[in-house]
């Protein structure tokens, strides 16, 4: 989707007028030139350090659209999108599009390798659904989402699990493996993409901290084992679960507590 990103257009005569006022100094000895290629230099680097800010006004200003092929799969696949009307639809998409091209997607193998962007795009769809009535659906500094085919081990947590944010560095951990068996049997699989997403959101909104955690196995048809066995830890924290199922079930969460329901909703701004 990203294609020839707007920062490297406007690179391009600065670099190639780099490269000739270079050629003239080196081969023709053309002195007088190097003065002129500081400011070429200056110019590159500086388009350089803020080639995600360039590219991301451009984009904001000329919306890239989503292909074809992932609009298909939202329909059939991601039940949220087919309630919104074609105002929120046109929303969505155009934030999933501006989602992809400003954060970093990454593979995990034997070396990182690039994700597929119908990958990328189911992963993100959870996000922008979560973030629909905020105004901030990058959601923070979290720009980076790398991705293993199974369950791996980092230096925080060695043990084998499913999903780990930090904060620190901006980074999320997903098993793509996990995540899909949630989109393909969401019935019998804890959603771990909303998990992710939900417990950044706690980190980003302290308002949160004021919203008690709700007995979601009231409303899951899984129990807390498998949640936790699923996602591979021995305890995780209650409020990222609850605000996860609140966008898992949002209808039974609605009517089992509604009180929390509106704070929840209040919060994001969630009309949906």
């Amino acid at each position: 989707m990203r294609g020839i990103r707007f920062s490297m257009l406007i690179a391009l005569p600065f670099v190639l007028g780099g490269l000739y006022t270079g050629i003239n100094l080196i081969y023709y000895g053309k002195d007088e030139h190097l003065f002129y290629l500081i400011p070429f230099f200056v110019v590159v680097l500086a388009i350089f350090f803020a080639k995600e800010e360039i590219n991301y006004w451009y984009d904001e200003k000329f919306p890239p659209k989503l292909d074809r092929e992932i609009v298909i799969w939202l329909q059939n696949f991601f039940p949220f999108y087919s309630t919104l009307d074609q105002n929120d639809r046109l929303k969505f998409d155009t934030r999933l599009a501006l989602y992809l091209n400003a954060r970093s997607f990454s593979l995990m193998l034997k070396e990182k390798k690039s994700i597929p962007e119908d990958f990328k795009s189911i992963i993100a769809a959870h996000g922008i659904q979560m973030t629909l009535g905020l105004k901030d659906f990058l959601i923070g500094d979290f720009d980076r989402i790398i991705c293993y085919n199974h369950p791996f081990p980092t230096p925080q947590n060695k043990f084998l699990h499913t999903v780990e944010i930090h904060p620190e560095d901006g980074v999320i951990l997903l098993s793509l493996e996990t995540v899909m068996q949630s989109i393909s049997k969401p019935n019998d699989n804890y959603n771990i993409a909303y998990h992710a997403y939900a417990e950044i959101l706690l980190s980003l909104y302290s308002e949160f901290n004021n919203v008690e955690a709700v007995d979601y196995s009231l409303i899951l048809p899984y129990s807390e084992d498998h949640i936790l066995k699923l996602t591979g830890f021995t305890s995780l924290d209650p409020k990222v679960i609850s605000l996860a199922t609140f966008f898992i079930n949002n209808e039974g969460f609605k009517v089992n507590w509604p009180k929390e329901y509106a704070t929840y909703a209040q919060i994001l701004n969630y009309a949906y």
